[in-house]
C-alpha cells in the first residue's frame, strides 16, 4: 500500500537492507503544490463544508480509517453505522431503519469486495447511492466492471470526504 501511494503521488522509495544492519526505507515525495489527492474534488471554502442529517452505512476494514470517517461524518451532523467487512454489514442491514448512501472501501476482508457488497446492498435498497474509497488506483478497474465509478481516493481530507458524501447523497 505504501508503494502504491508513493507511486500514485509521483514519488519513489529506496530500500537498503544489510545483514546485521537492518533495513532502511527512504520515501521521496514531490513538493506539495496545494493540490488534493487524485480523484478527490477540490476543497470548498472553509465556511461552506457540506453537512447533513442522513444515515450513512460505512464499511471500512482499517480501524483507524473507519474511526476517522465516523468522527468526521458525525461532526458534520450525519448518523453513521459502521462495519469492518461486507458480511457483517449485510448481516445487520435489515435492522437499520433507513440508509442513505453506502461508503465502502473497495478492498475488504471476508471474501467480498466493495463492488460485490454494493451490488448486494442495492438489491435490498435499490435507491441507495454508493461512494467507494481506495488507496489503489487499480481498484477503479474492479469498479468499472460492476457498480460504476464513484471513487474517493485515499488519503483524503475531511472537507473532501464531506463534499463527496454530499454529492453522492444528491446523486451527483
Amino acid at each position: 500500500m505504501a508503494c502504491g501511494f508513493v507511486k500514485q503521488s509521483g514519488g519513489h522509495i529506496e530500500i537498503c537492507s544489510e545483514i546485521d544492519g537492518g533495513t532502511t526505507m527512504k520515501i521521496y515525495l514531490p513538493r506539495a503544490e496545494g493540490k488534493d489527492a487524485p480523484g478527490s474534488a477540490p476543497p470548498r471554502a472553509q465556511n461552506s463544508i457540506s453537512t447533513g442529517t442522513e444515515r450513512i452505512l460505512v464499511v471500512e476494514d482499517d480501524a483507524d480509517v473507519r474511526q476517522f470517517v465516523e468522527l468526521a461524518l458525525r461532526s458534520l451532523g450525519y448518523t453513521v453505522v459502521a462495519y469492518p467487512d461486507g458480511p457483517s454489514a449485510l448481516d445487520n442491514i435489515d435492522g437499520i431503519e433507513k440508509i442513505d448512501p453506502l461508503l465502502t472501501d473497495v478492498v475488504l476482508p471476508g471474501g467480498m469486495n466493495g463492488d460485490e457488497l454494493a451490488l448486494q446492498v442495492q438489491d435490498r435498497c435499490p435507491h441507495i447511492n454508493v461512494l467507494f474509497t481506495s488507496g489503489y488506483v487499480q481498484d477503479s478497474i474492479i469498479l468499472s466492471k460492476g457498480s460504476g465509478l464513484n471513487l474517493l481516493a485515499k488519503p483524503y481530507r475531511r472537507d473532501s470526504l464531506a463534499e463527496r458524501v454530499r454529492d453522492t447523497l444528491d446523486g451527483r
